[in-house]
């Protein structure tokens, strides 16, 4: 009994320990919160007074390039005023209110808010309440999200957990699909560089051989080394005998791994647990001299030279000791001592020459000449030997280049693990030694006559080059893009040069990286010698046209249909079919040239061999943009139809908008809620028995005001309460908050709602540009198709319009105090 009371208190103690842990975190980051959000409002200076324009996307500008919608026509006309367009496609008035008041809760306050909404409240009840109080009905997820705790641990969640999975997609996931080599197991070629900076006793984990087995970013031939180098661990073959034995070898890699992450002590340690090889000598000698102990290195690379029967590898050693501590006298006794076997270099590449044809059986009874098998050692030995008499030579000639290619070449050929570990050369770490390679890399580009006419030693340049390439962080972009260049111009021959830029090209961010997308497609379209080069180069032109489309630049859709148009001429595939569907798309939508025969049949013939959900999409949008412009309800059946192929495929909230709001101007009921119980996700958002009264057997065609309409009157008129109430209370905040507010309609709507308040309170600044622009339009003579685009938004002449009639309007009122003068269209 006691035990029971005595863990019960202790339960309520750790409770309530974590209860105020809990409330301590919570407090810190509101007060973190605060303090950020104050800091960011001192540093965000204004230069200029601000208008912020609140609406749907009428206000947003779909349809139309960025810099062409009202408010940025406007942040051009006003060259004392800062003009912000805070539009979003299809919001209603609730969602408006809630932004607004997000807007004057900071610091710094707009001078002008415009607000233009009203037309989605009719079919988007996200947020309202139809009784009159719009209060955000909130799950037990926004409620607990209220909290900042859960909301941090939710983001640390999704950040850590989530984004690991996370890797670059373009707009869709069927770039992955078409591009395995590109996508697939990205997150793996950093499993090396992790396991690296590990402590390994040992070469033998699981994950580590399982990482370089599964990775993509090995070549067939590199995959075969490797499970070559397994099979001798396994067997205890000396294919790469820096050791007696595998686990020799091991530890010295457990060795170099400590030197990379320069934990010298430890890498010292491990050095001492073995006495039974030169090796271990050696690299005692080298961390010494690395811990800036000259004495002690010099006497293990002494020691070495007196245990090395046959005077191979330690020399060289010693040799770059002395060169690196630049000792003169040293380096000549060592020069008159050893003699180097310069024959060694010519008779390895001839026993190369001669394994070319020789099959296994018959390779096992050839002996090796001196050295012959050591590849690591041999290149160390020739490169070093350069390098201690390197004095000698003037400029990099072929035999320095030779040594120096074969040496970075066979390194990555005789085990996958060399690209990893300078495993056999830990002199690389010398700046001294580096400063050589440097200038022998820069020779190889600066002096293509020394091996261009070489074929196995271009090979080599060739792979040497392009596994530079594959590095991240060696080269900026620029410097990346002269390689190719150089690359192109001496290797026309290699194919995959082409795929490898368009790596690159991958690796961008699609929604800013243009100048650089262009600097890649345009050396790509230079360099089309192949069938493969010419597909990456449509490829590479196509995604970068579609992602400045996505951005805002809907002009581009004609050069976008252009050049897919000629792709599918030439590889018909899918991925070209889906870049003229979007460009016809929207060439449709922003009322270019176009035969409605041939956009039909070539979605058509889509559909047939694909059957995806993007060409039923498309065309599904296309037939409603051919409904508004010609009232045709054939166009508006087929429309309907295939939005629900499409959505059947793949469920998307934008394509169930335009099949619940197709459906209401049918007037069928049945289906609308039938669709809706099969897509629960969209919620309570619609209102059926509304969207059918105010939609069926209407026209989605723009209506303009006509002067010889009835008067509208207030009193009789049917209008929607939440949306009145909604307009109320942004003038009422804007009102507390000394803000001017500007309530404007459409050009193609009323929004009477807003009349009504400007009857109810008579300060109400409404701009009723719907009837200034019946009235003006008399005398204009724009026809529908000059302002409004095929889905009924405005063309850049009709935003042009809104722009300089709001201008005016806010200026005869008194809102602005530039003297901004407003031409005319």
């Amino acid at each position: 009994m006691k035990k029971q009371i005595l863990y019960s208190s202790k339960l309520k103690v750790i409770i309530l320990s974590l209860f105020i842990i809990f409330l301590f975190f919570d407090m810190f980051l509101n007060l973190f919160a605060h303090f950020a959000a104050r800091d960011r409002a001192v540093l965000s200076e204004k230069e200029l007074p601000e208008i912020t324009c609140f609406g749907d996307s009428f206000v947003y500008g779909i349809g139309v390039d960025v810099g062409d919608d009202y408010p940025s026509v406007m942040n051009n006309i006003l060259t004392d005023y800062k003009v912000i367009n805070h539009g979003e496609p299809s919001i209603n008035s609730s969602i408006v209110l809630s932004k607004i008041r997000k807007e004057i809760s900071k610091k710094e306050l707009p001078e002008i808010i415009t607000v233009q909404i009203g037309l989605n409240n009719y079919w988007n009840k996200e947020k309202i309440e139809t009784k009159g109080m719009r209060k955000q009905k909130l799950s037990f997820k926004n409620l607990i999200f209220k909290v900042k705790t859960f909301r941090f641990f939710y983001i640390a969640y999704n950040s850590i957990f989530k984004g690991l999975s996370e890797r670059f997609k373009p707009e869709s996931v069927r770039y992955i699909k078409e591009h395995p080599a590109n996508f697939a197991k990205k997150g793996i070629k950093n499993t090396f560089h992790r396991l690296y900076k590990e402590k390994m006793d040992f070469v033998k984990y699981n994950d580590f051989i399982s990482a370089i087995r599964d990775s993509d970013s090995l070549s067939e031939n590199e995959h075969r080394l490797f499970e070559r180098w397994i099979k001798s661990l396994k067997k205890g073959d000396d294919i790469i005998p820096i050791g007696s034995n595998p686990s020799a070898f091991s530890l010295i890699l457990c060795i170099d791994n400590r030197i990379r992450n320069k934990r010298l002590k430890e890498a010292l340690e491990l050095s001492f647990k073995r006495d039974d090889d030169i090796a271990f000598y050696l690299y005692r000698g080298f961390i010494y001299f690395l811990l800036k102990e000259n004495d002690l290195a010099q006497e293990w690379f002494e020691f070495a030279l007196k245990t090395d029967d046959k005077d191979v590898f330690s020399q060289f050693y010693y040799g770059m000791f002395l060169l690196n501590m630049s000792n003169k006298k040293k380096i000549k006794e060592f020069e008159e001592r050893y003699s180097m076997d310069k024959e060694l270099f010519k008779n390895y590449i001839l026993f190369r020459e001669s394994q070319k044809n020789v099959n296994d059986s018959e390779r096992k009874n050839i002996v090796l000449p001196p050295f012959a098998g050591l590849d690591i050692y041999l290149n160390f030995y020739r490169l070093n030997h350069i390098m201690l008499y390197r004095k000698k030579i003037q400029k990099t000639d072929m035999k320095v280049l030779k040594a120096f290619l074969y040496n970075l070449f066979l390194e990555a050929e005789i085990c996958t693990i060399q690209k990893y570990y300078t495993l056999g050369n830990p002199w690389f770490f010398s700046q001294k030694y580096q400063d050589f390679i440097k200038k022998v890399e820069h020779d190889i580009l600066t002096y293509p006559d020394l091996w261009i006419v070489d074929k196995e030693l271009k090979e080599y340049v060739f792979c040497f080059l392009t596994k530079k390439l594959r590095k991240k962080n060696l080269y900026d972009f620029e410097e990346k893009l002269d390689l190719y260049r150089f690359l192109f111009r001496e290797f026309p021959e290699k194919h995959n040069l082409s795929e490898n830029l368009l790596s690159l090209f991958f690796s961008l961010d699609k929604d800013k990286d243009f100048v650089k997308m262009e600097k890649i497609v345009e050396i790509l379209k230079e360099n089309t010698g192949s069938e493969i080069s010419r597909k990456d180069y449509f490829e590479a032109d196509c995604f970068m046209l579609f992602s400045k489309i996505n951005n805002g630049k809907l002009s581009l859709c004609e050069e976008l249909e252009k050049i897919s148009e000629d792709a599918i001429k030439l590889f018909d595939t899918e991925l070209f079919y889906r870049y003229r569907s979007e460009a016809l798309k929207t060439i449709v939508m922003t009322r270019k040239d176009f035969d409605v025969d041939e956009v039909i049949s070539f979605h058509e013939k889509a559909i047939e061999r694909f059957g995806s959900f993007d060409f039923y999409s498309n065309l599904g949008i296309i037939y409603r943009y051919l409904f508004i412009d010609d009232g045709d309800t054939a166009f508006l059946k087929e429309s309907v139809r295939n939005l629900i192929k499409a959505i059947d495929i793949k469920y998307d909230e934008g394509l169930l908008n335009l099949i619940v709001l197709n459906l209401g101007f049918e007037g069928k009921e049945e289906e609308i809620k039938k669709i809706l119980k099969k897509f629960p996700q969209a919620g309570d958002k619609y209102d059926v028995k509304t969207i059918l009264s105010l939609s069926k057997g209407s026209s989605m065609t723009p209506r303009l005001y006509e002067p010889k309409e009835e008067k509208f009157r207030t009193d009789i008129y049917e209008y929607d309460k939440s949306l009145l109430a909604d307009l109320r209370e942004i003038k009422s905040l804007c009102d507390r908050k000394n803000i001017k507010v500007v309530f404007l309609n459409y050009l193609q709507a009323r929004i009477p709602e807003m009349m009504i308040l400007k009857k109810e309170q008579s300060d109400t600044l409404f701009f009723n540009i719907y009837e200034l622009f019946g009235k003006e339009n008399e005398r204009l003579g724009y026809t529908i198709k000059e302002i409004f685009l095929s889905d009924g938004h405005l063309t850049p002449l009709g935003n042009r319009y809104v722009a300089k009639r709001l201008v005016n309007f806010m200026t005869e009122n008194g809102l602005l105090t530039s003297t901004n003068k407003v031409k005319d269209l």
